[in-house]
């Protein structure tokens, strides 16, 4: 059963309440094959807005601390951002700064996301996620070798 439509990073989503599982689910409307009218009807217990803001306030199973410096252009692309926007702090016309939990599971794709802003921001904390773009960095260079 959907329970909306919406736009994210250049693609359209759509949670929808799994019946079988009984839980909901999301998928990329562009990967999906078919869809079935079975004309019955159900209550999904959510409505699309309320489901993005539980979204952004998951609390992480496994949290670690995320604190990254910001530049001008780090801010405004961060504010972009659904995930981050809420956590994002406003130092002054020139800086910012993140300074919030997440699940450590989450380590290989923040990771890249702050990789892919360059010098706009710069993590701090955690030091595995530091290493990780250092990593990601290095192997960056030998692939332009």
């Amino acid at each position: 059963m959907p329970i909306g439509v919406y736009a994210y990073d250049g693609f359209w989503y759509m949670p929808a309440f799994d019946l079988v599982h009984d839980e909901i689910r999301l998928f990329r409307t562009d990967r999906i094959l078919s869809l079935e009218n079975t004309r019955t009807t159900h209550d999904v217990p959510i409505n699309l807005s309320d489901w993005l803001d539980s979204r952004t306030k998951q609390t992480p199973k496994t949290p670690i601390r995320l604190y990254v410096e910001l530049t001008r252009e780090g801010v405004r692309q961060c504010r972009s951002q659904p995930w981050l926007e809420p956590h994002v702090v406003l130092v002054n016309q020139e800086h910012g700064y993140i300074d919030t939990e997440i699940d450590e599971s989450e380590l290989p794709f923040v990771s890249s996301y702050f990789l892919q802003l360059g010098t706009a921001a710069k993590v701090i904390e955690p030091q595995e996620f530091v290493e990780t773009i250092r990593r990601q960095s290095q192997n960056l260079l030998l692939h332009y070798a």
